[in-house]
């Protein structure tokens, strides 16, 4: 169980906005940032383009935090978050945001986490007809 003090630093590493606030963001403090520095700078011309931008990286970045909870990752789950990055990379262009280079480390955390079971399932083949 969470102590009172967990909850309040998590709660200190979300991005929150027109009473919007992420829950995945405490483990990409780039993403915090970036956004953060965004609305700081008054660069949103959009509020729901920008909110649907905040909202995919936390959608992204739930999952990451899924697969690592699991320990391991389908190359399925490889391509849902490949789906996942580009569409919200597609969303913060739409919203003309600047300063989101961030994506590529989360991609790489859940493509470590695939267990290439390809090559096992040829050698047990190739074995089978010794």
């Amino acid at each position: 169980m969470k102590s009172f003090n967990q909850f309040i630093r998590e709660q200190a590493d979300q991005f929150s906005y027109e009473g919007m606030t992420t829950r995945n963001f405490d483990i990409c403090p780039s993403a915090l940032e970036a956004f953060t520095m965004n609305a700081e700078e008054g660069e949103i011309e959009d509020t729901e383009e920008f909110i649907d931008a905040v909202k995919a990286v936390d959608r992204y970045l739930g999952f990451e935090k899924e697969i690592v909870d699991q320990g391991f990752a389908t190359s399925d789950d490889a391509d849902l978050m490949s789906d996942m990055v580009s569409r919200a990379i597609e969303q913060i262009a739409e919203a003309g945001l600047e300063g989101h280079d961030y994506h590529q480390i989360h991609l790489d955390a859940v493509e470590e986490l695939v267990n290439d079971d390809d090559d096992d399932d040829d050698d047990t083949e190739e074995d089978d007809d010794d």
